[in-house]
């Protein structure tokens, strides 16, 4: 791995962020079939996640600690189960996705976020002088500001499309930050990759729901028991 300081690592993984924002959307331009632009994302997000790793020369680490990764996804079930409580009640509205959707939200998605942004920059940053807290904010803004591609995709960017980019940036940013957690306590991309996978299946809480009492209070319930299992974490491992 390459030593180039502190700020250059910065400098460097923050371009590397941008450039694939640039070629995202260069790949959605003037092109109107969804599928036909999921799937130039899926090859051009592969070919630049191997490209990074080559050039920064991050030696990944595939092992997986079975124990501390069963754990991390029970934390994600935990947390959505508020969400997984309103799929049971509503059998006849169980979400079954394509193949289309389980190729790239389920299975690349989460091999080239998880390389990039937790294998690679991590190991990166913290090599070439960048504290682990600092590392652990940084990146995890870095995989928020990588999902801003979904406002490049929009027909029209107006207040709507902007404020729907906004909340989904900052709820990939939380994520980010737990993913990064994940990291940190295993060591491993693949524990990093079967999480990312799972919430993607799961996808963005339905707050609206809470306005039922009965669905509201389990909601709680899974948050309360998703930040205490933080605390069982510090104790088993």
């Amino acid at each position: 791995m390459i030593v180039v300081g502190w700020f250059m690592s910065i400098i460097i993984t923050l371009t590397l962020t941008v450039i694939l924002l640039a070629f995202l959307g260069i790949a959605s331009h003037r092109i109107n079939d969804e599928n036909k632009i999921a799937i130039i994302r899926m090859i051009i997000g592969i070919g630049y996640c191997v490209f990074v790793t080559i050039i920064l020369d991050v030696p990944l680490n595939f092992n997986i600690p079975v124990l501390s990764t069963l754990f991390h996804l029970t934390q994600i079930v935990i947390l959505f189960i508020g969400f997984i409580y309103c799929v049971y009640q509503q059998t006849d509205q169980i979400y079954c996705p394509n193949s289309l959707f389980i190729i790239r939200a389920l299975v690349v998605a989460p091999i080239i976020e998880e390389t990039l942004f937790r294998g690679v920059f991590i190991p990166y940053l913290l090599t070439n002088g960048c504290t682990s807290i600092f590392t652990f904010i940084y990146c995890s803004m870095l995989f928020g500001l990588a999902h801003i591609n979904h406002l490049i995709t929009e027909d029209v960017i107006d207040k709507a499309a902007i404020i729907n980019t906004m909340i989904q940036v900052g709820f990939t940013t939380l994520f980010g930050m737990y993913s990064s957690y994940v990291f940190f306590s295993t060591k491993s991309v693949i524990s990093c990759i079967l999480c990312h996978a799972v919430a993607n299946y799961l996808g963005f809480p339905d707050f609206t729901t809470m306005s039922d009492k009965k669905t509201a209070i389990i909601y709680i319930i899974g948050i309360t028991l998703f930040i205490g299992s933080f605390f069982i974490h510090g104790i088993l491992f």
